[in-house]
């Protein structure tokens, strides 16, 4: 590695650094691909297959996929100098996005891995000495995100994609992302044990039991999962058991300890056991 290779990876570094404690909306130009539905069925028959090959899988009412409105984009790429494909689909039931579809680093919410607690601890000599400021300008973008009602991410997709939207698809996406950003706040509220006892208690819950197998699997011993749902279908709360040991449990966004943990278990409104192999 050059010198000048070097430096810029230490650049790199302190500059990753001070967007982790900053976190300012993200910038991308944005393009609507307006015909992607319809080039995508062209080439669909133009290769033949006009039909699904094989059975259609009717799954189970509980597992169907929800109906989603999907909202093809463009984007540019500064560091390779081409458009690329991403996409933003919304939940029409739940009229918030579908993260498990949609290109999630347009909003902020890409899978950031082990690489970022490096970016952060190798950066601190520049920016712990500058942290008041970076919090500052956090908080400030924060407090847009109260007066806009949505995230500071999303405003700034908004706000690239300006004129490109039919009315119709704008009002939507506008609805999606201020849904989204209020079921964040709403996943990531701190409680008290006695505030997750009464939320639990009008929650519905559904275990998944896993028989001990003794030399089979991953998990020899056994265990179960614990998944409690509001009044909405959100999934507000999890405990996980390894054997008898419990291994995680969270409500909202507070986790608790054994103790505690045990205490919550037996909140519920209604309870659904199921064993799976």
């Amino acid at each position: 590695m050059t010198l000048w290779e070097k430096i810029k990876l230490v650049l790199a570094v302190i500059v990753g650094g001070i967007w982790l404690w900053a976190d300012p909306p993200r910038k991308f130009q944005l393009r609507v691909d307006k015909d992607h539905e319809e080039r995508r069925e062209r080439e669909r028959c133009e290769s033949g297959l006009r039909a699904p090959l094989g059975p259609v899988y009717d799954p189970q009412p509980d597992h169907r996929p929800p109906p989603l409105k999907h909202i093809h984009l463009d984007c540019w790429d500064k560091r390779y100098r081409q458009w690329s494909p991403c996409v933003v689909a919304i939940d029409l039931k739940k009229r918030r996005l579908d993260l498990s579809r949609t290109s999630t680093y347009l909003i902020g919410k890409e899978y950031r891995g082990s690489g970022m607690i490096g970016v952060a601890l190798f950066s601190l000599p520049v920016t712990l000495p500058l942290s008041p400021l970076l919090i500052v300008i956090n908080k400030w973008y924060g407090s847009r995100e109260k007066r806009v009602g949505m995230s500071r991410h999303g405003w700034a997709m908004l706000k690239s994609l300006k004129g490109q939207l039919d009315p119709e698809t704008e009002a939507l996406l506008v609805e999606a992302l201020k849904n989204d950003w209020t079921f964040d706040r709403k996943m990531s509220r701190q409680v008290t044990a006695a505030e997750a006892a009464e939320l639990l208690a009008g929650c519905d819950l559904r275990e998944h039991v896993y028989p001990a197998e003794p030399g089979r699997g991953v998990c020899p011993e056994g265990g179960r999962d614990l998944h409690w749902f509001d009044d909405a279908g959100d999934h507000v709360a999890q405990m996980q058991y390894v054997g008898d040991q419990l291994h995680f449990a969270r409500v909202l966004g507070t986790e608790f300890e054994a103790e505690e943990a045990a205490k919550l278990a037996g909140h519920c409104r209604t309870s659904r056991t199921e064993v799976r192999e």
